[in-house]
């Protein structure tokens, strides 16, 4: 909406997410001694996955970086120098791809979903982790960034690396809101994502 408003400031507009399966089961969160950091998406220079791994090596507790999804070998190349040369071998695994289930308990079993895209209009893995009682860290060029922040159901920064460690520490240290977001965040986006309530705001927006 933004973008559209510098083009031309006397547009009329409005915003509607995204229709997203919300239909996901139930999976009860595994416990860990290590803190579990989830990426899931295309692995593409825009998702700033080379922000998220220069931020790692300024943690300093333990963790694990698990990347889900696919992209072209040369960047990922340059993904795996970042880690050689930051010493993140033991902290980072590479998954692959992964549907259904896997992909399901991937979420529900990771204490914190990170998505540092310098561009992402709605980001639909957002809310797929909410779903799973999962808070997440994003920059504030993710379009659900707002409802994150208004809804406190995550931590979301602007700027380089060192501002995502800050968050990402921040989630780590405050489980007293991890906790509250695991139980309250599913009903939240069922609320506010159901197709019943999308199907009317755009019938109605488009009736105007």
């Amino acid at each position: 909406q933004n973008k559209v408003l510098d083009l031309n400031p006397i547009y009329k507009t409005f915003v509607i997410p995204n229709f997203i399966d919300i239909n996901v089961p139930l999976i009860k969160k595994s416990k860990s001694t290590t803190f579990r950091i989830l990426f899931l998406g295309r692995i593409h220079p825009k998702k700033g996955l080379d922000v998220l791994l220069k931020s790692l090596n300024k943690l300093e507790f333990n963790f694990e970086l698990n990347i889900v999804g696919e992209g072209e070998s040369d960047y990922l190349g340059s993904l795996k120098k970042i880690i050689n040369e930051n010493s993140l071998f033991d902290k980072v695994n590479w998954l692959g791809a992964k549907h259904g289930l896997e992909k399901h308990e991937l979420y529900a079993n990771s204490d914190l979903m990170v998505l540092p895209s310098h561009d992402e209009n709605f980001a639909n893995s957002v809310l797929e982790s909410l779903m799973f009682g999962t808070p997440v860290v994003i920059s504030t060029n993710v379009g659900l960034s707002d409802f994150v922040k208004s809804n406190n159901l995550g931590w979301v920064y602007n700027g380089n690396e060192n501002e995502l460690a800050a968050c990402i520490e921040n989630a780590y240290l405050n489980s007293e809101n991890r906790d509250y977001i695991e139980n309250n965040s599913r009903e939240m986006v069922l609320k506010e994502f159901n197709s019943l309530k999308l199907t009317q705001d755009y019938l109605n927006n488009y009736t105007k």
